[in-house]
């Protein structure tokens, strides 16, 4: 019986594989080069209510500077695409905001479903830098922190699966403006059908009883956010009515939805 050459029968087979990683890599290196401003310009970030004063770098390693949404200013934004990510049919990406609104760091998969996955982020958001915020929750330095196992969701916005750790010491610091010194305020963000949901509480031991939630539906474009205070100290009483809260069934609360936004200046909405 003939034994048949496995070396001779390679060796075409071996020149195309070889022909084919060098289109690889040479599509690659031209990837490579892609400009920043084209990477902007493809994510569509004008369209969606982002500037920038400069972009800067490539698909691979992108810099988008006094990156602004309307007209909050937010930070430098810097991209890291990671070409492993790209074996799995996936966008792997790792990024860096730092500006007014913050920190923001993190790791985030796109699929060729659309589906965003973000994955261990740590943020610190300075509350006092955010314009769409009531004018008394900014006078007093505060900030919110975020910590980010994992969040996924749809190309569209609707909630997946979220395991975030949220805690702000906002409650706190405005507090101390009427000499109350109030709780710092940490809860979890979890799914509640395709919308965000946040709850945040004060501990048990503390004598005012303090609750926040925010339910936000990016899909729907919708949001709305309520807290509520039970409190016999009048100091706190008075800051409440200050700060908009109306007093009924044994509590004070305040109410918010993204109705309430049409009032605001467009620029602001934005």
């Amino acid at each position: 019986m003939r034994m048949f050459s496995f070396a001779v029968w390679n060796r075409p087979v071996m020149r195309f594989l070889m022909t084919l990683l060098f289109v690889f890599v040479l599509l690659g290196g031209l990837v490579a080069m892609v400009p920043a401003p084209f990477v902007a310009e493809q994510m569509k970030l004008k369209a969606r209510g982002f500037t920038y004063s400069h972009a800067s770098g490539t698909i691979w390693d992108a810099e988008f500077q006094d990156l602004a949404y309307g007209i909050q200013e937010i930070g430098d934004l810097e991209l890291q695409l990671k070409p492993v990510g790209l074996l799995t049919g996936k966008a792997q990406l790792a990024f860096d905001l730092a500006g007014p609104v913050g920190t923001v760091r993190g790791e985030a998969d796109i699929s060729a479903n659309r589906t965003v996955t973000l994955r261990d982020t740590i943020a610190d958001i300075q509350l006092q830098s955010l314009l769409s915020l009531h004018d008394q929750l900014r006078a007093a330095p505060s900030k919110l922190d975020i910590v980010l196992r994992e969040l996924s969701l749809t190309g569209q916005g609707a909630c997946l699966a979220s395991d975030m750790r949220i805690r702000s010491d906002a409650v706190r610091e405005i507090g101390r403006r009427w000499q109350w010194e109030g709780p710092v305020l940490e809860g979890n963000v979890t799914c509640d059908g395709r919308a965000f949901q946040a709850v945040l509480e004060g501990p048990e031991s503390a004598a005012d009883k303090i609750q926040a939630a925010a339910k936000v539906d990016l899909a729907a474009s919708s949001y709305s956010s309520q807290a509520d205070v039970e409190t016999e100290n009048p100091d706190l009483q008075n800051a409440l009515i200050a700060l908009g809260f109306t007093y009924g069934e044994g509590r004070y609360s305040y109410l918010r939805t993204n109705q309430d936004m049409s009032a605001l200046p467009q620029e602001i909405q934005q």
